[in-house]
């Protein structure tokens, strides 16, 4: 019997002895036993990004929240998956902070996702990635573990400082809006709607302030209080699966509009901040698809640095009214005016994917090649083929839902008379001229200060 120090606990090496005396495992970061029951073997810590897609009509969103959405998260699953297949030690498992856990995106609830991106800290044989360089092997064992609706393309190692959130250059999503909603039944297209269409989506490209677009009073210029799992600063406080949260989206979804409201004075506690601005960098009309049942669907792909909560599906929604014509499209430019306060037509959430994303550069492990961080051919190619056999499906039945009906009845007449958007645009084409004056006075001023002093 081993004696027990002063202190009331044996040493780490007199434990190993022991271990070893009885012929027991020391569970270590060094040793791990596989999920089918196979020897022991020494593994090595890798960090890694994991190519993820998932159809998320089932889920409460993606990102974990133990409290609020315990089992209902895609993350929450996956992580259970990768710990079942071995890849996590017992003392990392549900500790994200230990596990350097990262994702690219956070989606909504009800948003599915054909490739998106976590980062985490493996435990894995010493040589996996250079015989397998996409991983492939490491996801087929966690895939073992995870439902149909939740798949692992490839798994791909990076450098210790990369983490998916901020390495990523930017986010690709598509939204499929079913051709009845914007008149689109038949092989020949209006091509005039579409058009007008793309003229909206046109003008939300560029650094803009989306305040009118999300929550605004979710965002604050302090960090996130889930930075420790994968958050980051500016961020929405909004967080997957609450319940609370969910019925106000709902409720907010059958209103579709709010009043047109214009601030005369500026309100330091609802105030316009950086946290509201976002830059979109493409924004277009993809050509629209059939099903088997002879419906179009149009996917609008946007690409933006990051995106905030319900921002896009906003966008969306705006622009399917002005289409649509129940908002002028002149009118536009004002809900990106600071002083500018209303509540948009938000779409349905079952008909958005995130599509992708782009990495910035970061250097290779054991190498000094800097690449950035892609799937390869087979990953690729699986991740086509989730999104074409779990996602698309669902996506197509989605768009025949009986809520697009009553969505865009309801856009269509709850929409503003014409008469209070007259006034909302005279007000902020006002406000606009207003700065001009100010901003040309303000130079005018900068330039006469400038010729006294050379003159002095």
């Amino acid at each position: 019997m081993w004696k027990v120090g002063t202190r009331g606990r044996i040493g780490i090496r007199t434990w190993k002895r022991w271990c070893a005396s009885a012929h027991r495992t020391v569970p270590t970061e060094e040793t791990n036993t596989e999920d089918e029951g196979t020897s022991k073997r020494r593994l090595a810590k890798r960090r890694a990004a994991l190519f993820v897609g998932y159809a998320g009509s089932k889920y409460r969103g993606s990102q974990i929240n133990r409290e609020r959405a315990k089992g209902c998260t895609v993350e929450e699953i996956l992580e259970e998956a990768i710990y079942r297949a071995g890849f996590i030690v017992e003392n990392n498992y549900q500790d994200f902070g230990k596990l350097r856990w990262s994702r690219c995106s956070r989606t909504d609830k009800g948003v599915h996702a054909a490739c998106n991106v976590v980062s985490l800290k493996l435990v894995v044989e010493p040589g996996a990635f250079e015989v397998d360089e996409e991983g492939i092997e490491i996801a087929e064992r966690v895939n073992r573990h995870l439902p149909n609706d939740i798949h692992v393309s490839s798994v791909k190692r990076v450098s210790k400082s990369f983490r998916a959130r901020e390495w990523c250059k930017s986010r690709t999503y598509q939204y499929y809006v079913p051709g009845k909603i914007l008149g689109i039944e038949n092989e020949n297209p209006q091509k005039e709607r579409l058009q007008k269409l793309q003229e909206t989506l046109d003008f939300y490209v560029g650094n803009r302030p989306f305040h009118n677009f999300t929550v605004m009073k979710n965002y604050v210029q302090k960090p996130s209080i889930e930075k420790d799992e994968g958050g980051g600063p500016a961020e929405t406080m909004v967080f997957a699966g609450d319940e609370n949260n969910i019925a106000a989206e709902e409720r907010r979804s059958k209103r579709a509009w709010g009043s047109l409201k214009w601030q005369l004075e500026v309100d330091p506690r609802d105030k316009v901040g950086s946290s509201h601005y976002r830059k979109i960098t493409d924004f277009v009309v993809k050509e629209p698809l059939r099903t088997a049942a002879g419906k179009y669907l149009v996917p609008l792909q946007v690409t933006g640095v990051s995106f905030m909560y319900n921002q896009i599906r906003i966008m969306v929604g705006t622009a399917i009214a002005i289409t649509m014509g129940a908002i002028p499209i002149d009118a536009l430019p004002a809900f990106f005016a600071q002083p500018a306060r209303t509540r948009l037509p938000i779409a349905p959430p079952h008909t958005l994917v995130l599509a992708g994303a782009e990495f910035y550069p970061f250097r290779q492990p054991h190498t000094q090649a800097h690449n950035s961080l892609f799937q390869g051919p087979m990953g690729e190619e699986r991740s086509r083929t989730f999104l074409q056999e779990a996602i698309l499906p669902e996506i197509f039945a989605a768009a025949e839902a009986e809520e697009w009906d009553e969505w865009i009845n309801v856009v269509l007449e709850t929409a503003p008379s014409p008469e209070e958007l007259d006034r909302f645009v005279c007000t902020y084409q006002e406000w606009r001229e207003e700065r001009k004056r100010i901003a040309l006075s303000r130079a005018q001023e900068q330039e006469s200060a400038s010729s006294q002093s050379t003159t002095q």
